[in-house]
């Protein structure tokens, strides 16, 4: 959510990029499902358009044999799961192995460009007006969403059935056990669906609510800032207290040493 405000109000803004980066470690010993699914949404953050405008980076190569993050290297590049369909399109391959040498070359690349970049969910979002459940990122992770609550729902119906299995035995050590469980699937559930209801906002009410929840962050540090005062002025006052008691203490011993 962060990522998508920023960038609609750089857009609202006309603040362009330059240019994307993204980092991939290639002592990674293969991409896996989670891996596969975020370059998707990568993808699809971007647009086909903005692809061209993309740095493909990879890291860590200090920490594999050279030979082995090489072979790496072009199985990511000559796999169509992985960078191929982004390599051709326009996207380059920099391998980011010589710290700020290797980083200052990359951004170069990207400025020596010139091609300012809209991605997609900017498009869709600010231009098209659409929700974020309707645009490319955002009807993936809709679906990917929809589709873990289906199958933990389909858990939970099962989960009841052995429930009420162990109660009818009354077995109360299985039925703890699944009562645990039962409050790790709800659990599950209870983010996916939020998830899914946090998609259905647009570039509007994101921007809305992130105004919200910054008028709400700045009124708490007011107060906290006047309590603070407020405590100081009591501190400084009772100092002021403290120190007339001992100056009277110490005139009273001293009259009294006089006479």
């Amino acid at each position: 959510m962060e990522i998508v405000l920023w960038l609609n109000k750089a857009h609202i803004s006309n603040v362009k990029l330059a240019g994307i980066i993204y980092l991939h470690k290639i002592s990674d010993t293969r991409l896996g499902g989670s891996g596969t699914k975020n370059l998707r949404m990568f993808q699809a953050l971007c647009g086909e358009k903005s692809l061209g405008s993309v740095v493909l980076a990879s890291t860590m190569w200090d920490v594999t044999a050279e030979h082995i993050s090489v072979q790496r290297e072009e199985e990511l590049k000559s796999n169509p799961d992985f960078w191929k369909e982004m390599i051709d399109h326009g996207s380059q391959v920099f391998r980011q192995n010589k710290g700020k040498e290797s980083a200052l070359e990359i951004v170069r690349y990207l400025i020596a460009k010139k091609r300012p970049v809209t991605l997609g969910i900017q498009v869709e979002m600010v231009d098209e007006k659409r929700d974020l459940v309707d645009t490319s990122a955002g009807s993936g992770l809709a679906s990917e969403a929809e589709s873990v609550v289906r199958r933990y729902e389909a858990k939970m119906m099962d989960l009841e059935k052995q429930l009420r299995e162990a109660r009818e035995s009354n077995n109360k050590q299985v039925q703890e056990l699944l009562e645990q469980t039962k409050e790790q699937y709800q659990e599950v559930l209870g983010k996916q669906r939020q998830e899914i209801s946090n998609l259905q906002i647009s570039s509007t009410q994101l921007l809305e609510q992130t105004k919200k929840q910054f008028e709400q962050y700045e009124q708490a540090q007011r107060e906290m800032m006047k309590r603070v005062e407020e405590n100081h002025k009591r501190d400084l006052v009772k100092q002021k207290k403290q120190i007339k008691q001992q100056l009277h203490r110490d005139l009273t011993g001293s009259l009294c040493t006089m006479m």
